[in-house]
């Protein structure tokens, strides 16, 4: 088994989406090496058995190439496990209890969860992180289930996109304050 780093993101339609990421350890990024790198170690793939020793699975987490402990050079990640809201999910709108609010917007929810992840693969692509991720396919799913069919793609009075009347980076910016 690698003790690789893996995020699980799980959709929920209105409830949102859970989120978990391992954690583990890292070089902290001031830190430098002068030794040279070493090949990646070679792992059996399949999962833990019950003849796994899992003393020896674990040893050295904390040790460089070499064997020695340079706790001073390494970041542990606590990991991540988190829900991100729905933007028509809970608390859409504040005086209203659930997702009542979101009812009126939500006209047709087709479509809804693959723009959720087209949204989340491009914000990954640009370098943001897992929870920015979330909240940018949220956004975008949100303008998918606003009508039946495409979103309508316009152009506002100063020249800019919009989809459904409304600019991304508008929606996008309220739903983070929001959160």
């Amino acid at each position: 088994m690698p003790l690789a780093s893996y995020t699980l993101v799980v959709r929920a339609g209105a409830k949102g989406c859970f989120v978990a990421r391992n954690g583990g350890r890292k070089k902290k990024s001031g830190s430098s090496s002068s030794r040279p790198k070493r090949r990646k170690r070679e792992y059996v793939h399949g999962g833990l058995r019950p003849d796994t020793d899992m003393e020896a699975l674990f040893a050295g987490l904390l040790q460089d190439e070499e064997g020695r402990v340079a706790r001073e050079e390494i970041e542990i990640d606590p990991g991540l496990e988190k829900w991100v809201p729905a933007y028509y999910g809970d608390g859409y709108n504040k005086g209203q209890e659930g997702v009542d609010g979101a009812r009126e917007k939500v006209v047709d929810p087709t479509g809804g969860g693959n723009t959720f992840l087209g949204g989340l693969a491009v914000a990954l692509a640009r370098g943001k992180s897992i929870e920015e991720a979330c909240v940018w396919g949220h956004v975008a799913a949100s303008f998918a289930i606003e009508q039946v069919g495409f979103p309508v793609l316009s152009v506002d009075e100063e020249g800019r996109e919009t989809w459904n009347g409304v600019r991304v980076e508008d929606r996008l910016r309220e739903f983070q304050e929001r959160l």
